[in-house]
Formats: structure tokens, C-alpha cells, sequence
């Protein structure tokens, strides 16, 4: 007869097999064809695009017990006691965006920036809000 588990350590074991498969998937970003394009041939030059990749993750699990209500089984005299567990998890993965292009030519081989102008003005907005915000609170602050 196969030993039971019970639905605490079944529903963590599950969670765990669904991080690993997870965490895979994100290694699989690892490889070269992830970052880099195919190469494009045109006359006497070579160019590779460059992409950026990143991937971020976290996990968390925790088990406990507790005193339950505090009445307590009269055929046994003992307290209820409750069992609780529970887990969660998050992350993200980007790629995609072009951050160089390499060109290998009769001159040489060249390394040029793509500027994404969409993320540094988003970047700068971003920046500006904190900074109203901010100075709202402070004022805020000095008047009380």
C-alpha cells in the first residue's frame, strides 16, 4: 500500500515542482540565441542585432501551527490545534529590446548603441512625479 501525504505536503511538493519548471523555463533565456540575432550579410559587412534579456524571480513558503479556539474536546481533553501552510511566488522575464548592433566589415568590427528614447523619457517622468510627490509630503509636513 502506498503511504498517503497529506493535502499540506502534497499542495508544497506541487508548488516546488512548479517553481523548478519555472525556473527552467528562465534558464532557457541563458542561451546565446536569446541575446544575440542571426547574423545579416550585406555586401562586405556582418550585423548582429543585440538584445537585452533579464528574468527575476521570488518564492516563499511557510508552514505553522496554532492553539485553536481554546474549547476543548470533552472526550479527550484536549485543546483544538490547527495546522496551517502557504506559498506564493512572482517573477518576469524581457527580451526582445535591441540594445546594440555589431558590425563586422572590412574596417573592422563596430559596437553601436541602440537608444531607446521611449524608456528614457518614460525614466524621466517617472523621476519628475517622485519628485512632486515627495515635495508635496514635505510641505505637507511643515505645516503641522
Amino acid at each position: 500500500m502506498a503511504e498517503e501525504k497529506d493535502p499540506l505536503t502534497t499542495s508544497l511538493i506541487s508548488s516546488q515542482e512548479q517553481a523548478l519548471a519555472w525556473m527552467e523555463k528562465m534558464l532557457a533565456l541563458a542561451r546565446p540565441e536569446s541575446v544575440f540575432g542571426e547574423p545579416i550579410e550585406a555586401g562586405d559587412y556582418t550585423i548582429i542585432t543585440a538584445s537585452e534579456a533579464w528574468a527575476g524571480m521570488g518564492f516563499g513558503f511557510g508552514l505553522g501551527t496554532a492553539g485553536g479556539s481554546g474549547a476543548s474536546d470533552s472526550a479527550k481533553g484536549e485543546a483544538d490545534v490547527g495546522e496551517g501552510g502557504g506559498g506564493g511566488g512572482g517573477g518576469g522575464v524581457s527580451t526582445g529590446r535591441p540594445v546594440a548592433a555589431i558590425t563586422v566589415g572590412p574596417d573592422g568590427v563596430r559596437v553601436e548603441r541602440i537608444v531607446d528614447v521611449t524608456k528614457i523619457a518614460l525614466a524621466f517622468a517617472s523621476v519628475l512625479v517622485s519628485l512632486i510627490a515627495a515635495r508635496g509630503r514635505v510641505r505637507r509636513a511643515g505645516r503641522g
